[in-house]
């Protein structure tokens, strides 16, 4: 909400005096550096407040008058997005501190992995390097996206290797999709420099050749986009046991943004779609883990 009273003023100045305004009605009042300039502008600035508070029977005008301009302070900061509607949107880009996510799993994940979801969730928490991706071409950025994280673990020792979490990041979220223990013995990281790197080392020794809506076969697809909604993309992992396929993206039903970039209605973006053989990797964990 613009009070008429700030209208009158550029933005600078229209933020001087709501702050003059509502640090005067502190129940310790702060007298700032503006007060005496703006002192005039910030009485007409709460003769109009006032006439915008709802009171009910009971209400104490002053904690009411105070609430008010508190919002109208936060709003002058930040704009009309409220803090909720900031926080998802710094979850989506990625741009949160990885404590302030929450964590959840995806159903059975952690099953599949041979993990304990209060260990993974604890490293997480101590992770010393985050990597947040998603889909380029998105017309919406950054609704949905991957988010790798990396932990080292037993260093020093017979059993030293860094543990790899997969998550799909929603908002402020994390939903933890697979955990990996990557040993040095088995995959090669000396060219790894980031945690992508690390998936990439992971799935060239796990992955196996499949085709993605008739893509020549490769191990892992990035950074795709295609003219169906995500459930209709179709995936070859040809036969053997263990094979599984773990896939990153969005789908989204467009209308005026499609036609201006000449893509159908409902369009996915998939982040990443890799391959992995899960036998074969529980087969190597096994054995370094008891070295």
């Amino acid at each position: 909400m613009q009070l008429e009273t700030l209208s009158r003023h550029d933005p600078k100045t229209a933020q001087a005096i709501l702050a003059v305004a509502a640090l005067s009605q502190e129940q310790v009042p702060y007298q700032s550096v503006n007060a005496g300039r703006f002192a005039k502008e910030a009485q007409e600035l709460l003769a109009e407040a006032r006439q915008f508070i709802n009171l009910q029977p009971g209400d104490n005008p002053e904690e009411k008058l105070r609430e008010f301009l508190s919002k109208q302070v936060i709003s002058a900061i930040m704009g009309d997005e409220d803090s909720a509607a900031i926080r998802d949107r710094m979850g989506r880009e990625g741009r949160l501190p990885l404590s302030a996510y929450k964590v959840n799993f995806q159903r059975n994940a952690m099953k599949l992995a041979h993990e304990n979801e209060k260990y993974i969730k604890r490293m997480i928490a101590s992770a010393s390097d985050v990597q947040h991706l998603t889909a380029d071409a998105s017309p919406i950025p950054d609704q949905k996206g991957m988010t790798l994280i990396v932990v080292p673990q037993d260093v020093n020792t017979a059993h030293e290797h860094w543990l790899l979490i997969d998550a799909m990041r929603m908002r402020d979220t994390l939903f933890v999709s697979d955990a990996f223990r990557v040993f040095p013995e088995a995959v090669d990281l000396s060219g790894a420099k980031t945690p992508r790197d690390i998936l990439l080392a992971l799935v060239d020794v796990y992955g196996f050749d499949f085709t993605l809506e008739g893509l020549p076969p490769a191990k892992i697809f990035e950074q795709l986009t295609f003219p169906k909604s995500e459930r209709d993309i179709k995936y070859d992992l040809g036969e053997g046991d263990g094979r599984e396929i773990s896939v990153t993206g969005s789908s989204f039903t467009l209308t005026d943004e499609a036609v201006q970039r000449g893509l159908p209605k409902t369009t996915s973006y998939i982040v990443a779609a890799y391959s992995f053989d899960r036998k074969k990797y529980l087969k190597d964990r096994a054995k370094y883990s008891k070295r």
